[in-house]
């Protein structure tokens, strides 16, 4: 892929726009960063600094191929338990005291553990941001901020609009058996920082996150997502998937909730298990707090046909 010279970007002496080159699985991409919010001095300063980062002869900054091998692996974070035999269930955190890889505020533990239920519920994010990093980039978890602690008090039924319990009442009333115990995965289809944090330190440019996160699921990171998920639907047992993917949308590429959203649709096609209930929340954890979460706000839906998807 040929890469034309462009150049950086001034307004009144100070740098406001520059150019990422990235190396991701033998495809390249070239983005342009707009330098919001802080003096851009100190993030040209971030930028540079950065082991990852290079400067080309096009004066684009390209971000060496390692960085995105910074992989955030799901985890096994709560279990949910059945009370006293009765069709009433309360969350218990999941504590691991012996995998020091997962050594983070949750214990979170691998996917594949032994002692996880064989019916799982999916909770689908997006891809991992700043603090499921260490200042060395070195990853720690998925959801170790905001949103995990959302996940938390939302979705596991700690504060008063939950939504885990609901959404088992949904299951029963589809007809769905429910098991003494069910295990609660967190996963990001894209399990590299798409939003280049680590590189610029500048928070979240949108735009940017959301066309990085496009050329990575697209370049494999999808590919690698679908394995994942057809390991944890196996089988014939009930299992949950709830897509809380981001809805922003930045050009003409489809958002990651609707990417990930016709992930899916392809792969309850393929999969022999016929036991799988997939729910759409309306927002990213994230924003879990700005929006009382209601039952009104969790839907169950099945992937949309091809007709409904152009008309997004």
């Amino acid at each position: 892929m040929s890469i034309k010279k462009v150049k950086s970007s001034k307004k009144n002496g100070k740098l406001n726009s520059l150019n990422f080159k990235l190396k991701y699985n033998g495809n390249e991409m070239t983005i342009e960063y707009n330098i919001k919010d802080k003096n851009s001095e100190e993030v040209l300063e971030n930028i540079e600094r950065c082991r990852y980062i290079k400067k080309d002869n096009n004066n684009i900054y390209v971000v060496n191929e390692d960085f995105f091998r910074k992989k955030v692996p799901d985890v096994w974070r709560y279990d949910i338990y059945r009370v006293n035999g009765q069709n009433q269930y309360e969350s218990d955190l999941y504590s691991n005291d012996c995998n020091p890889y997962f050594n983070n505020r949750f214990g979170d533990d691998n996917c594949d553990h032994a002692d996880i239920s064989p019916v799982k519920c999916i909770l689908i994010i997006e891809s991992p941001h700043e603090h499921e990093f260490d200042e060395n980039f070195e990853p720690i978890g998925p959801a170790m901020k905001n949103t995990g602690d959302n996940i938390d008090n939302y979705f596991m039924c700690k504060f008063q609009y939950y939504i885990l319990p609901k959404l088992i009442n949904k299951c029963k009333e589809n007809n769905h058996d429910l098991p003494n115990k069910i295990s609660v995965i967190i996963s990001n289809p894209v399990q590299l920082q798409a939003s280049l944090n680590y590189i610029h330190k500048n928070g979240i440019d949108k735009s940017v996150r959301n066309n990085v996160w496009n050329f990575l699921f697209e370049k494999g990171q999808k590919e690698k997502f679908l394995v994942r998920m057809k390991d944890y639907l196996g089988g014939e047992n009930l299992q949950i998937i709830v897509n809380a993917c981001t809805r922003s949308k930045s050009g003409n590429n489809k958002t990651c909730f609707v990417q990930v959203r016709d992930a899916i649709r392809t792969l309850l096609n393929e999969t022999k298990n016929k036991n799988i209930i997939y729910f759409e929340t309306e927002s990213h954890p994230s924003a879990w707090h700005n929006q009382g979460i209601t039952f009104e706000n969790l839907r169950q839906s099945q992937p949309q046909t091809q007709q409904e998807q152009e008309s997004e």
